[in-house]
């Protein structure tokens, strides 16, 4: 629960300065759609998927800021899995609430709402964010009605129990091959708000690659009258070569 209420204060945050950073950019905004697909030779990487959206809200209940993460249950156990969640919820805030000063920790399981549409299971965060600086509320309202968006897809080819079967293998092959696609209007400020929220955000072991990506994006913007820019690359690999090449110590495990 902490993490997921850190990770909504995180991501309220990174949304703000995303819009204000588009703002603030003077730049022809560019659409960016990327796609990469790394999986072994006759094999599709649809185990397990991950998505994530930035989007404007659907319904005036839905206007407050807030951090969603949705799951999708078996067929036919949405009911089943929302009932799980909400008794998990219940129990954890009676046993923290039940501690010596325990009624201030509880509070944070309030932040939570467990709703789901037929299989699909969402919990809602909502803790208390911190306020926009004033002379930034104008600005970032205006940014909100451009309704900025960003979807972004993650699939891998094993899903958790597989992966923790094999999880002494090599790391190279662990997920079974993944597919991930991006895309956003915001490329640049998004990159450019990653690059300096980086700390914050665990991006910092990753600085060399998101400067190659401003990069790329700042050729692209150059150019001024692309609109968008579109990639879909896949790469294929024979996973015994792939393991000896990158896991040569995985390989002798095995003997």
């Amino acid at each position: 629960m902490q993490q997921m209420q850190q990770m909504a204060h995180t991501g309220h945050a990174f949304m703000q300065a995303v819009a204000l950073r588009a703002l603030a950019d003077t730049t022809n905004s560019i659409s960016i759609d990327l796609g990469l697909t790394f999986a072994p030779e006759g094999e599709e990487p649809n185990a397990m998927s991950m998505k994530a959206y930035l989007q404007p809200a659907k319904t005036e209940d839905e206007k407050s800021a807030a951090v969603i993460v949705s799951f999708k249950a078996k067929e036919g156990s949405g009911d089943g899995l929302k009932t799980q969640f909400e008794k998990a919820l219940t129990a954890a805030k009676e046993h923290i609430g039940a501690g010596e000063g325990g009624k201030d920790a509880a509070a944070m399981f309030d932040m939570v709402d467990v709703s789901n549409e037929e299989d699909k299971v969402h919990l809602r965060i909502t803790p208390p964010f911190p306020p926009v600086p004033k002379e930034d509320q104008k600005m970032l309202e205006e940014g909100m009605q451009a309704k900025p968006t960003l979807e972004l897809e993650l699939s891998i080819g094993r899903d958790f129990q597989q992966m923790v079967d094999n999880i002494h293998g090599c790391e190279a092959t662990l997920p079974g091959g993944f597919k991930i696609s991006a895309a956003t209007k915001l490329a640049a400020a998004i990159v450019s708000t990653v690059e300096d929220m980086g700390q914050e955000l665990g991006a910092h072991q990753h600085g060399r690659e998101i400067h190659e990506v401003k990069k790329m994006v700042a050729r692209a913007e150059a150019l001024g009258h692309i609109s968008s820019v579109s990639s879909q690359s896949t790469i294929r690999y024979n996973s015994e070569k792939l393991e000896a090449a990158a896991c040569p110590q995985s390989e002798e495990n095995k003997k």
